[in-house]
């Protein structure tokens, strides 16, 4: 290869590898847009705090539920949940992502916790200790369980008949929210997911 060639060669290897570099600069930037244009949409969300709290919340409502099956898990009961929300492995269900704010979600959370022998002194003890309200009242399983809400933050209640004994159940909710202006609704919502639960005969909890 003569000396003008080999040059050409070499001015065209290089020529390559600077067009590689430019696209990878050039794609670099578009991710970084990407990111800013994220953040721009977070500050683009209409309405205040509350209304867009009220608006996941209600349009939930407006929707069928779908079912979670907890099969497999230590979980007593299966139970439906709004559909187009999101479950995770620990039974946080989701409102959809940017419904509320800052990039945060509406989230309701069932806690299973102790094991209770007699189901009149439990419910007692509830009201007792927190001021526990019933709310209702839910087939489950054939047998009749009362729905309870605890005032302000500390969610919903009720045992569920399992084994020779009964099981206690919470549904709380957290998150970035303002539900102040919706409270029925929030409270419609769980009083229906909590009024859909059935056993579970696949727990691992004996």
């Amino acid at each position: 290869m003569d000396s003008k060639v080999l040059r050409n060669w070499l001015l065209g290897i290089l020529m390559v590898g600077a067009i590689a570099l430019s696209a990878c600069d050039s794609k670099a930037g578009e991710e970084g847009n990407g990111e800013n244009n994220d953040e721009a949409k977070l500050e683009e969300l209409e309405g205040t705090l509350g209304e867009r709290t009220c608006t996941a919340i209600e349009s939930a409502l407006s929707r069928p539920l779908v079912t979670a099956d907890n099969s497999g898990t230590r979980l007593v009961f299966h139970m439906d949940y709004p559909d187009g929300w999101s479950l995770d492995r620990y039974l946080n269900i989701f409102s959809p992502r940017r419904s509320i704010g800052d990039g945060e979600a509406f989230a309701i959370n069932l806690q299973q916790r102790d094991r209770v022998n007699d189901a009149e002194e439990g419910y007692q003890t509830m009201i007792s200790l927190y001021r526990a309200v019933e709310v209702g009242t839910s087939n489950y399983g054939g047998e009749t369980i009362r729905l309870m809400r605890a005032p302000g933050e500390a969610g919903h209640y009720t045992l569920l008949p399992h084994g020779d004994g009964y099981i206690e159940i919470w549904i709380a909710h957290g998150g970035e929210y303002d539900a102040s202006d919706c409270m029925d609704s929030l409270y419609e919502l769980k009083e229906r997911m909590m009024r859909s639960m059935t056993p579970n005969a696949d727990t691992t909890t004996e």
